[in-house]
């Protein structure tokens, strides 16, 4: 068995740790996967409260992504998008650092927040007044240009980068429009004549991550602005949302509303996953949402609050899904589209939470890392006899490299498989494991060293 992305290997007896007379299988796990990474971020007022967190999970992304060993492009764009309702510039990849932005950190006063500052917080979280991307070619484009996104090998600190690029202000509508944002990105990345052109790879995962405090208040094309009653958001969410007060009260996107129907944005994003799965099988598009849900969601489900007589109700119509810092909207647009296209890790987390990163998708998980690999075997050989005539080759720069068999460590508890202490992984045999094949889990140290090349060479002893 060979999986695609590895040479064939050449095998011999001599290469082998122990004498055989015949090599069972050789084979390779995938390289690193493919993830275009897409923030989308609120620049609204009512983001002052959230001004510190941000720049702090900004950071916090870059880490977790430049550690992953992913093939990974971030890029970032407003919630702000131009319509009867929001006069804006049109959507565009921001690409500039948020010290020389300064102007969109001043908040005018709002029903959620009085008029504030928070440039401070751009200036105390982001070092550079600009940072450098490399020229790289692009599917389509082979000419190397400066592109309007981040990557590993385009910037020398990427969660450096990313605080600086993904902090886009306070002083955007209050009218936000993340979905709309998407759709307006995803065409800008098909015209060759956009900067934009190219940052959706076709073989590439795509995930998503939609940063706000509110609900989606994206419009149709031409349509006529909201009537205002109070305040913008609260016509927003109300536009946006049927709901069921009485009993358990509950809320779900209104269809056939003033907004833009979801019913779009479904099959805009439908359509690109079929297209990625011309190229991939199985790829993915992921949408993820930090936004007004309570702190431990979802074992703590959103609930949907009327008449609470609070001063957010008044102002907004609902109840807020979660305080402190400040207080965001309960999402129900953002939440059907999120829940539509659910990552691994969870679709939806708090905006009032002290960490955002469960949020991001197309991460492997933390450490131990564990792969698997199936292989042809004796149906009737044991863990111990996979052990005496299989080995694990681990492809260390270019060096092959045969893995020990995982220690056993047992407490009160129970008992778990751990890596050696003089090693940085390790092979635990399952006879059975994959159904009617054998299998051999590898478990890393260090879950940033996946993407290699690897064989199970197994053979008889003479």
């Amino acid at each position: 068995m060979l999986l695609a992305g590895c040479p064939e290997p050449q095998l011999t007896a001599v290469d082998l740790v122990r004498p055989t007379e015949w090599v069972a299988v050789a084979a390779c796990e995938p390289a690193a996967p493919k993830v275009d990474v897409l923030f989308v971020v609120d620049d609204s007022g009512s983001m002052l409260d959230t001004a510190d967190a941000l720049a702090e999970n900004l950071s916090d992304f870059g880490h977790v992504y430049a550690r992953a060993g992913l093939d990974v492009r971030i890029a970032v764009t407003r919630t702000s998008v131009p319509s009867s309702d929001c006069a804006a510039d049109d959507v565009a990849l921001v690409a500039s650092s948020c010290r020389d932005r300064l102007e969109d950190f001043v908040a005018p006063p709002s029903h959620e927040s009085d008029s504030g500052d928070a440039a401070q917080t751009c200036a105390r979280t982001c070092a550079e007044d600009a940072f450098t991307i490399a020229p790289s070619p692009v599917h389509g484009d082979d000419t190397s240009r400066v592109r309007p996104w981040i990557a590993p090998d385009t910037v020398e600190d990427l969660p450096a980068a990313l605080a600086c690029l993904g902090q886009v202000g306070v002083s955007g509508c209050d009218a936000e429009s993340p979905l709309a944002a998407v759709l307006r990105v995803l065409d800008r990345t098909d015209d060759p004549a956009d900067p934009a052109f190219g940052f959706v790879r076709p073989d590439a995962a795509l995930a998503v991550v939609i940063l706000t405090d509110e609900d989606d208040c994206s419009r149709p094309d031409g349509a006529l602005p909201l009537p205002v009653d109070g305040t913008r958001s609260s016509a927003c969410w109300r536009a946006g949302s049927r709901c069921e007060r009485d009993g358990e009260p509950w809320c779900e996107p209104n269809p056939g509303g003033a907004l833009l129907d979801l019913d779009a944005v479904f099959a805009r994003l439908d359509a690109l996953e079929a297209d990625k799965q011309r190229f991939v099988e199985g790829q993915r598009v992921f949408v993820s949402a930090v936004a007004g849900v309570p702190r431990a969601f979802p074992e703590e489900p959103l609930r949907y609050a009327f008449d609470t007589g609070t001063p957010f109700e008044a102002a907004f119509g609902v109840g807020p899904g979660c305080t402190e810092p400040g207080m965001a909207a309960p999402p129900v647009r953002v939440r059907a589209v999120a829940e539509a296209y659910a990552a691994w890790n969870r679709d939806l987390v708090s905006t009032c939470g002290e960490t955002w990163l469960p949020a991001l998708a197309c991460i492997p998980g933390g450490p131990p890392q564990l792969e698997r690999l199936c292989f042809e075997a004796d149906a009737e050989d044991d863990a111990q006899r996979l052990a005496e005539t299989c080995i694990l080759v681990d492809d260390v720069g270019n060096t092959p490299v045969a893995l020990p068999t995982c220690d056993e460590v047992c407490d009160d508890e129970g008992c778990t498989q751990a890596v050696p202490p003089d090693a940085e992984a390790c092979v635990i045999w399952v006879p059975q494991g994959c159904e009617d094949r054998a299998e051999a889990r590898l478990l890393r140290r260090d879950p940033a060293s996946a993407g290699r090349c690897v064989e199970v060479r197994c053979g008889i002893e003479l």
